[in-house]
């Protein structure tokens, strides 16, 4: 089995924890791996980890090359980028054709497509279910993976099922049904009828081609060519998800029925019902001094959060914004987000913390004319010869010890030793050690950002 794992899109539901550069599936909880990372993770006891392929954006390349590197060590050939955002029916269309053309799946070989986001508690049960789904998918049928629901919700598709298939383990997929009302869910609960749509689903080579080509030939058309040609056309595929393209049309769905521990995380709310909480029925994450506080989430990041008398509440807490709502109301962030998003804020874009190929960069404050971050560099990582043209810039080791070659001149910096770079002096930073660098960079002038940076070299992989 190969398996396909969707990594792209813009998260804002988990704002201000998730950013349009860093949604949700790269987010962890408790200092755990994140969303992401037990995506992958829970594939290995039925997928090799050479067989994992993660499809994503150019903004968000670093963040899968970091994070897989600590949990599965595949090539960057693992991962698929797609040139711009199109849902998910062009996504798997794309997957597919990188697989094939290069050499990892063949005409019956089976695949399995799932989200990064999701929350499953229980693996070993997941990877009975993803054995049983190959085999279903090994007939010919694209196989949906359908969650038994625990009560109504109006945030889930739902999926009817139909005839019994397979020996009565799984279902032909009578009908797809959008997001419902109240009453509606309530009902399709009560029948016992109908199933959360996961967004997981396994078929074969031969089947999804085929059935791309017969109800959603704009899409299959473009695929029938070199690469190259289809991430031409890729921008101008519509924007439109497996659902609505394939699922929904095809006799050949079948849904399987799922009993998990299982969530989409698509709100502080769903995220809040899944956690493990305390005696007071309180979420707290961080460093939280919670004192009559009851049916709470609490969530810090660099500093005490202390709540006195909270009732239904959630906070998140974050080093540039701070989230409160009560409970039940946190679908709403999305007006939060269009609000700063039409302010053209920040906030909503960019994490306090970035990852990058060499380590990440942690901002620590910003004023009008500066800007303070810690530089954090992998063992043996560096930042390329470069040069800044309306920076002034003073690095500090605080930690570890770098290489600093200025204007052609090489000297080492240890901790506590720091040394200031003028505008358009050629610069590199390198840590010629094992353990990480880290550097409290402080820059000052009229263009602070990293465009102002020349690279006379590769930034991204060279030293």
């Amino acid at each position: 089995m190969k398996a396909i794992v969707l990594a792209g899109g813009k998260g804002t539901r988990l704002w201000p924890l998730s950013r349009e550069s860093f949604p949700k599936q790269f987010l962890s909880m408790r200092e755990g791996p994140s969303l992401l990372q037990k995506t992958v993770t829970r594939l290995h006891s039925v997928v090799k980890p050479e067989d994992i392929y993660v499809i994503t954006n150019h903004a968000n390349f670093h963040d899968v090359d970091y994070q897989l590197l600590k949990v599965s060590k595949p090539s960057r050939s693992n991962i698929i980028i797609e040139p711009e955002g199109r849902n998910t029916a062009p996504a798997i269309a794309l997957g597919v054709k990188y697989l094939r053309d290069n050499g990892v799946m063949s005409d019956d070989d089976i695949c399995f497509v799932t989200p990064s986001d999701h929350l499953i508690f229980d693996d070993d049960r997941f990877a009975e279910y993803l054995s049983q789904a190959g085999d279903i998918a090994s007939k010919g049928h694209i196989v949906a993976f359908g969650i038994t629901p625990q009560s109504p919700e109006t945030g889930y598709g739902y999926i009817k099922k139909g005839k019994a298939l397979n020996g009565n383990s799984a279902f032909s997929a009578e009908a797809f049904v959008e997001k419902p009302d109240e009453d509606s869910s309530r009902r399709f609960v009560d029948s016992g009828n109908y199933y959360w749509n996961s967004g997981m689903f396994t078929f074969s080579y031969n089947t999804i081609v085929s059935e791309l080509k017969e109800h959603a030939p704009f899409i299959h058309q473009a695929f029938t060519g070199s690469m190259t040609d289809a991430l031409q056309q890729f921008s101008s595929l519509p924007n439109i998800s497996i659902d609505y393209a394939v699922m929904e049309k095809s006799e050949r769905v079948a849904v399987l029925p799922v009993t998990l521990d299982w969530s989409d995380v698509g709100s502080w709310d769903s995220l809040y019902k899944v956690l493990e909480k305390d005696d007071n029925a309180n979420v707290t994450i961080g460093d939280v001094l919670a004192e009559d506080t009851h049916n709470s989430f609490i969530l810090g990041d660099r500093r005490l959060i202390a709540t006195v008398g909270l009732e239904d509440t959630l906070v998140v807490d974050t080093p540039d914004a701070l989230f409160i709502t009560k409970k039940g109301q946190s679908q709403k962030v999305r007006d939060i987000v269009a609000s700063l998003k039409k302010d053209s804020r920040p906030e909503i874009v960019t994490p306090s913390q970035v990852h990058r190929s060499w380590g990440s960069i942690i901002n620590v404050e910003k004023g009008s004319d500066y800007l303070i971050r810690r530089l954090v560099l992998n063992g043996g990582s560096c930042l390329t010869l470069q040069t800044a043209t309306n920076q002034n810039k003073h690095w500090v080791c605080i930690k570890g010890c770098a290489k600093v070659t200025v204007g052609g001149k090489t000297s080492i910096l240890k901790a506590s030793e720091g040394m200031s770079l003028p505008p358009s002096t050629l610069h590199k930073l390198e840590n010629i050690d094992t353990q990480p660098l880290h550097i409290i960079e402080t820059k000052s002038g009229e263009k602070l950002e990293d465009e102002d940076i020349v690279n006379t070299q590769d930034a991204l992989y060279s030293c």
